[in-house]
């Protein structure tokens, strides 16, 4: 909601008589500390950062194979404990113009909105810690600098954490970060298809989801490199599961891109789901793949068509909250 708001605020501003002031975010309280999980892929959101040396907008895409520490100028790091800063891997950098028409320049500084796709470093710590009397502590709060050009950039609080899931939507693949855009979540066939009402997923059946976000695995991969096979998502505390899936039936026609909701909206008749595998998936970076077999129902489903899209509700669970998504199921 707030980040609706400060683009909407940004975009009419004035192309005339700029004072420097940047709209930040409104709302009752100051904005909260960045969140990050270890390893995580996500975007940052910058205002003022310069044009680029050339005096143009930044915009530069990494090549495959290992993700660059420092890109069209720009460099991240996360400082933990006495720890020296540990360097993000950066997949892409973009400037955009906030004001003025739509398409036009107005080479005003003020305007520019820097975006940097990057990985969290794997590196740093955000698994919680069992106390010998049975109580959990989070880590501390580090620090997180945004260095521009060779010039070392102030420390901004940054809270780790265990995990924090995305669930990759339409919009991930484009790297779409438009406000207005909508980003449907998605589940896949085993063929790397996806379930659709076209192409329903069958009771019994293997599916997978892909995930940002869902913190340590084992064994460690170094920060922007691509994963090999068989690396495993751990659990941040014995018995305790990073991620659980469950599946409400009969819910029909329900949307794949409501927000995630920080308390655990499913119902209790939803159905568990057995999690066959949990990894990073193989020569992706960042990429957490998690495949469940679909149960069978204990009532029988309104078959999909004839004005049913879906008729299943999938649940996805971890510390940060859920995400849900419509399903298919014949």
């Amino acid at each position: 909601m707030n980040r609706r708001l400060l683009f909407i605020v940004a975009a009419l501003c004035p192309a005339f008589a700029q004072n420097g002031v940047i709209p930040y975010a409104i709302g009752y309280t100051q904005p909260s500390a960045f969140r990050a999980a270890p390893g995580e892929v996500a975007t940052l959101f910058l205002y003022g950062i310069p044009f680029g040396e050339n005096g143009r907008n930044r915009s530069a895409q990494a090549d495959a194979g290992m993700l660059p520490t420092n890109l069209a100028g720009i460099s991240v790091r996360v400082f933990q404990g006495n720890s020296p800063g540990i360097p993000a891997g950066i997949f892409a950098v973009q400037q955009i113009e906030q004001c003025g028409l739509s398409g036009v320049v107005t080479g005003d500084q003020s305007c520019l909105l820097t975006m940097v796709k990057l990985q969290f470093p794997f590196e740093f710590t955000g698994d919680p810690v069992l106390q010998p009397d049975g109580t959990v502590t989070f880590q501390l709060p580090a620090l997180i600098s945004i260095d521009v050009d060779g010039h070392l950039g102030r420390l901004f609080p940054l809270q780790p954490l265990p995990d924090d899931s995305h669930i990759l939507t339409t919009c991930d693949a484009s790297w779409d970060t438009n406000p207005s855009s909508v980003c449907d979540r998605q589940v896949y066939h085993s063929d790397g298809s996806v379930v659709t009402q076209d192409k329903p997923a069958n009771v019994g059946e293997t599916l997978f989801l892909l995930f940002y976000g869902l913190g340590r695995t084992d064994p460690a991969v170094p920060t922007g490199t691509p994963s090999p096979a068989g690396v495993a998502a751990t659990d941040p505390i014995q018995d305790h599961p990073r991620v659980t899936l469950g599946i409400e039936p009969n819910f029909l026609n329900a949307v794949s891109s409501s927000p995630r909701a920080i308390v655990n909206t499913s119902k209790a008749y939803a159905m568990p789901v057995t999690i066959t595998s949990r990894s990073l998936q193989s020569g992706q970076i960042g990429v957490y793949q998690v495949s469940f077999t679909v149960p069978a129902p204990s009532l029988p489903l309104l078959p999909c068509g004839n004005g049913v899209r879906s008729n299943s509700l999938l649940y996805a669970t971890t510390s940060q909250g859920v995400e849900s998504m419509a399903l298919c199921i014949q």
